[in-house]
């Protein structure tokens, strides 16, 4: 399960109802490689808080230079994510400014292993987040 967030210097607002999601049945897994790794076995609802991804990134109208990543499956923007459960979009109770790559309670497996990965070069780089190995618990 891998999510990537990209940044182009062109869009300067980006309210959450304007961005595209897409899906591709035909797409072919790459593992990122030589990234940060922020968890390895035994991973369960833990939380890796301010990472740094390189660049301001809009999302629903405002500029973030750092995520949080829960093992569950889920990135906040911003500083801190403090969270482990997942809620439906309608729930009120859920965190906002949050995209869900598989928002479950997911553990790692032995060989499990939470990586990121900042590429490209200005204006066009790319933040990686990557749930290798991750499983349903």
């Amino acid at each position: 399960m891998m999510f990537a967030i990209a940044y182009n210097a062109i869009a300067q607002t980006a309210p959450v109802n304007h961005y595209v999601f897409l899906q591709d049945e035909e797409g072919t897994y790459t593992e990122i490689n030589g990234g940060t790794v922020h968890g390895t076995t035994a991973n369960d609802d833990e939380s890796f808080n301010a990472i740094d991804i390189g660049f301001a990134f809009n999302f629903n109208g405002a500029d973030y230079t750092q995520i949080s990543i829960q093992s569950n499956g889920f990135i906040a923007m911003g500083s801190s994510v403090n969270e482990i459960e997942r809620y439906p979009i309608s729930d009120a109770a859920g965190s906002n400014n949050v995209i869900s790559a598989f928002g479950c309670n997911l553990r790692s497996r032995p060989d499990g292993e939470l990586m990121t990965l900042m590429s490209g070069t200005a204006p066009n780089r790319v933040f990686t987040v990557q749930w290798k190995n991750y499983m349903r618990d």
